[in-house]
C-alpha cells in the first residue's frame, strides 16, 4: 500500500473496476479499508497481473509489495 492508497482505487488499477474493492477487502480481513496503512502487504485474487509498476508488483503468493 502507497500514500493515498483506496481499495477501490487498487482494484480499478489491478481488477478493471473500483467495485471488487470487496474482494481484496475479503482477503484481507485484518484490514480496515478505511484506514490503510502505508507499507501494508495485501493479498489479491489469484491470478491478478499488476498492470502498473506504480501500483505494486506481485509476489508467487498473490501479495503486493
Amino acid at each position: 500500500v502507497q500514500k493515498g492508497d483506496t481499495l477501490s482505487g487498487i482494484a480499478q488499477k489491478v481488477l478493471g473496476k473500483s467495485a471488487r474493492w470487496t474482494e481484496i477487502a475479503s482477503l484481507n480481513p485484518s484490514i480496515n479499508p478505511e484506514r490503510l496503512i502505508v507499507g501494508a502487504h495485501l493479498r489479491l485474487p489469484k491470478g491478478v497481473a499488476v498492470r502498473s509498476s506504480n501500483v505494486a508488483k506481485v509476489e508467487s503468493k498473490n501479495r503486493v509489495r
